[in-house]
């Protein structure tokens, strides 16, 4: 697994399986919006259906998002 090292772990995983803001959006089951706010503020929708489906994906990625915040204030552990 890949570290973040300050980088963006949401934006990681979505460039490493050569997603479009868009594709990343309905993966995830929200709108291009949350996606792109997810993306800059390195945060998670707020539905626990996307922060599953964001886990699956970083596996995938072989991307560590441990420590995100989630939008209710929970982290991703």
């Amino acid at each position: 697994m890949s570290e973040n090292n300050g980088s963006n772990p949401v934006r990681e995983v979505r460039v490493k399986l050569g997603l479009t803001q868009q594709q990343m959006a309905d993966e995830l089951r929200t709108s291009l919006m949350t996606a792109r706010r997810c993306e800059y503020e390195k945060r998670i929708p707020g539905t626990l259906a996307a922060k599953d489906e964001l886990k699956r994906l970083a596996k995938k990625a072989g991307v560590r998002i441990e420590g995100i915040t989630h939008v209710g204030s929970s982290t991703i552990k």
